[in-house]
């Protein structure tokens, strides 16, 4: 059993503690067939043996009528597959397309998510892509402690299904030369089918969230070839993410909403089996923290 205390939600908003045990065992096969290099097709099966115990204890009577204690054991199997296809005209061209099917034997219920992606290279230095895809999750106990929001999950299973979310991702990579590349990526995610509580007396949960997450990336890079002593790159990223129980709710923010994130790093081939590396990273403070920084230096020795 995992002991461990949710400071920045459970803990500091509700006065409740969580201890909890998640066991995951899976079984995975995949089959590739390749008869020509225009046509790739691949398809596989998972299996999941899932097992969760939580054990949820509020510390003292809070302004809310939370339940005293909550104590949750399952096991369960999730079953999934795929099948996925690509084609490829030339260079400047590529499909793919996949379907993928998920089964849950603890809330019995099929969930289907088809997915593509289409890239594009008008120039040997230029490459774009459009991605689009569903993805799905079903609930569990990680999924209360993501959300930060007090939930009963012994309660209203049967009548749950699983969490959805639908993908928009359009990119652009530019190699200007053979060490410079600059790379730029926006998404869009909006969520359907999240878990949160039915109001604010019960927290029994419910399928009636909806979310957004969105943002913007861009990458510069200068890459350290054998010949080459240096190397650089720079990352900057700005994005938010939400949800609300209704589209006449307020939204609250994701406790990983985080808006801003630089990072670089530096990489110098001192001499023959050494390597210098200096990565910083900087990010604006999440819902219930301040901002965060982390500075690193190290050194790299290789057998020469």
């Amino acid at each position: 059993m995992l002991f461990r205390s949710i400071f920045d939600t459970f803990d500091y908003n509700f006065n409740a503690s969580l201890a909890y045990s998640v066991k995951r065992y899976a079984m995975r096969s995949d089959l590739l067939f390749y008869p020509a290099n225009w046509f790739h097709f691949k398809t596989g099966t998972n299996f999941n043996f899932n097992t969760n115990d939580i054990l949820w204890k509020i510390k003292w009577r809070n302004f809310v009528n939370l339940p005293e204690s909550i104590n949750y054991n399952t096991n369960s199997m999730t079953y999934s597959a795929y099948w996925q296809v690509r084609l490829r005209g030339s260079y400047w061209f590529e499909l793919t397309s996949g379907l993928r099917y998920d089964y849950s034997t603890l809330f019995n219920e099929v969930d289907w998510s088809p997915r593509a992606k289409l890239v594009l290279s008008p120039h040997p230095n230029l490459t774009t892509w459009l991605n689009w895809g569903v993805y799905s999750q079903y609930p569990d106990i990680l999924t209360i402690m993501a959300r930060g929001e007090p939930m009963d999950i012994t309660k209203n299973n049967m009548n749950l299904c699983a969490e959805r979310a639908v993908h928009e991702i359009a990119g652009m990579e530019w190699r200007a030369t053979q060490r410079i590349k600059f790379k730029l990526e926006i998404y869009k995610k909006d969520f359907d089918r999240l878990l949160l509580p039915k109001n604010k007396q019960s927290f029994i949960p419910q399928n009636s969230g909806v979310g957004l997450a969105q943002g913007i990336e861009f990458t510069f890079k200068i890459m350290r070839n054998p010949k080459n002593h240096f190397g650089l790159w720079f990352n900057y990223s700005y994005s938010e993410a939400k949800y609300r129980n209704k589209k006449s709710d307020e939204w609250t923010f994701f406790d990983y909403d985080q808006r801003n994130q630089f990072a670089a790093g530096l990489e110098i081939k001192l001499l023959n089996g050494w390597n210098f590396t200096s990565v910083w990273r900087y990010g604006t403070g999440f819902p219930c923290q301040g901002s965060s920084y982390s500075p690193g230096v190290r050194v790299i020795i290789f057998p020469t």
